[in-house]
């Protein structure tokens, strides 16, 4: 589909995948460095390394290498504990590992995921029905708050009926904050999680 919408001939995207082209010196420097680190380590610490062996180099120059051989960081940034000004609410855990659903709308599970985007993150809020493993809401946003996790429990609740619907989520600080967990109990939902994580019992 791409080579069409780019007007490519596949014979010639596959000749040009089997050509080997030959790594510069600089590119062999900068892989080197990201082997070397086990890929903990980003374009900018890269970039420093290479100038104090005295090799000067762009730092967007560094960070398109390591783009292209796939040598970024791959580390994953850990979560925040507690957002500022948020209560940290925890609720007992309501889905006991139990991850089948016997209807639409009775088990939903949410978590964020990050999107490296550049020099930038991403963040990817999902929520997802346990009865088909359909996705029923996700947004996209450059900040994880309790915003995120709220637009995307509206989106999936709107026009569903969640009375009594169990969401599952861990014990990020979005899904303990009070906003979300009041939210959730307004729309007659009752989040749960396995040890360590959170819930919400709804009366």
């Amino acid at each position: 589909m791409i080579c069409e919408c780019m007007s490519v001939p596949r014979p010639t995207y596959y000749r040009w995948r089997q050509k080997k082209f030959d790594k510069t010196e600089l590119e062999k420097e900068i892989i080197a460095i990201c082997e070397q680190l086990k890929f903990r380590v980003g374009h900018r610490t890269v970039k420093g390394l290479l100038e104090n062996a005295g090799t000067l180099v762009d730092r967007k120059t560094v960070q398109r290498i390591m783009q292209k051989y796939n040598s970024q960081c791959q580390v994953k940034p850990k979560r925040a504990k507690k957002m500022a000004g948020e209560s940290n609410l925890v609720v007992p855990n309501l889905l006991e590992q139990n991850f089948k659903a016997d209807a639409p709308n009775q088990k939903w599970v949410t978590d964020i995921t990050y999107l490296p985007f550049g020099e930038s993150m991403l963040y990817l809020s999902t929520i997802l029905d346990l009865y088909n493993n359909e996705v029923i809401a996700y947004k996209v946003s450059d900040t994880q708050n309790a915003h995120l996790v709220l637009d995307t429990l509206e989106m999936a609740c709107r026009k569903r009926n969640t009375a009594g619907t169990i969401l599952h989520s861990d014990q990020g600080a979005q899904y303990t904050s009070h906003a979300f967990q009041v939210t959730a109990k307004k729309t007659a939902l009752s989040p749960a999680c396995p040890a360590k994580e959170t819930a919400l019992i709804t009366p």
